[in-house]
């Protein structure tokens, strides 16, 4: 990306995330957000702060999983719109690639500690690439005919968004090791119906550089790929 268009994914990014209502990530903008103050970000940590209280782990995946229901509801509207004929394919492409590099951004966002940030960090931008060359695969899916049903396209279409929780743990994967503050890595499982792979890293410290990233064991081993949803805690 240019730096023009990285600066338009930043305004892009920071709409969306007044949309919705992320106020710790709205907090970092030259002009705050009336309702928002006292927000810091520890980077040697990954933590933010609010009114000096540690923000919870649990607080961010909420506010992770707000970002991916409800980018992955605006992808199925618009890719229900296509269906319908109300928008041109070129139409859907653009706003569905704006969405998707908004909503990796945001992830990024949250790990990182703030818009600007993620929007000019390398992993975030190969992410985010990554996504979009995958979405010109749909596209082209979609102008031949050979994309499936209405309810297929929809599936697939949310599956962009649910990416966001790749990018989050992976973004702070990699933070934490450059930064060397914390040293060890436990994985927490979120389903009861976990990999064979994930379920024999979960639930015990080890060297963050030890700890494979999350959505990293293949299918060929049994394990969940990008559908994992793990997430990785740190000491």
């Amino acid at each position: 990306m240019t730096e023009a268009e990285i600066k338009r994914a930043e305004r892009e990014a920071e709409s969306d995330a007044e949309w919705l209502g992320l106020l710790l990530l709205l907090a970092f903008r030259k002009k705050r957000a009336a309702d928002v103050t006292e927000v810091r970000f520890d980077a040697a940590t990954g933590r933010f702060y609010l009114n000096g209280r540690a923000v919870s782990v649990r607080s961010i995946r909420a506010y992770l999983t707000r970002i991916e229901d409800r980018m992955a509801r605006r992808l199925v509207q618009i890719t229900t719109r296509l269906e319908k004929g109300e928008i041109t394919l070129a139409e859907w492409k653009r706003e569905f690639d704006r969405t998707v590099t908004s909503t990796h951004i945001l992830a990024g966002a949250l790990a990182l500690g703030g818009i600007s940030v993620a929007a000019r960090n390398g992993f975030t931008l190969e992410r985010i690439a990554e996504q979009l060359v995958y979405a010109d695969r749909f596209a082209e899916d979609m102008r031949k005919g050979r994309a499936g049903s209405l309810a297929k396209m929809r599936s697939r279409a949310k599956q962009y968004a649910r990416a966001a929780h790749i990018t989050f743990s992976n973004a702070e994967h990699l933070a934490r090791q450059a930064l060397g503050v914390q040293r060890e890595a436990m994985r927490i499982r979120r389903a009861a119906e976990s990999c064979r792979p994930c379920i024999k890293f979960s639930n015990k410290w080890m060297p963050i550089e030890a700890m494979p990233p999350i959505g990293s064991f293949p299918k060929e081993i049994g394990g969940c790929a990008h559908y994992c949803r793990c997430y990785l805690v740190y000491r």
